[in-house]
């Protein structure tokens, strides 16, 4: 499962819990932010996030340009299986589950 999200958003911290419980759950998650790494370390640390995190590795914080937060479910070919735009809360959450038992074999 791939995340984007901002470090400033709102969307994306309500995110966090329901992103946390996927990852404990064994799904793989990886976000990208294209905020400032400093700032994606204060966010990590601030809101407890367990899944890794990207960040972009230059001076100018990218997010100002339009960056939206979201979540994207990929198969196991890479492939795009779901995608959810803004907060991902319960009910995207178990949107996802029921996703994810579609693609089993």
């Amino acid at each position: 499962m791939a995340i984007v999200f901002a470090s400033f958003c709102g969307e994306c911290v309500g995110s966090v819990p329901a992103w946390n419980e996927l990852a404990a759950a064994g799904v793989q998650l990886h976000a990208v932010t294209a905020t400032l790494q400093e700032d994606a370390r204060v966010f990590v640390r601030r809101h407890d996030v367990r899944f890794p995190v990207i960040a972009y590795p230059g001076d100018r914080d990218l997010a100002p340009l339009g960056l939206e937060t979201w979540t994207v479910l990929l198969d196991a070919e890479g492939m795009l299986a779901g995608a959810w735009r803004g907060l991902f809360g319960q009910v995207e959450q178990a949107e996802l589950l029921a996703d994810l038992d579609d693609l089993e074999p």
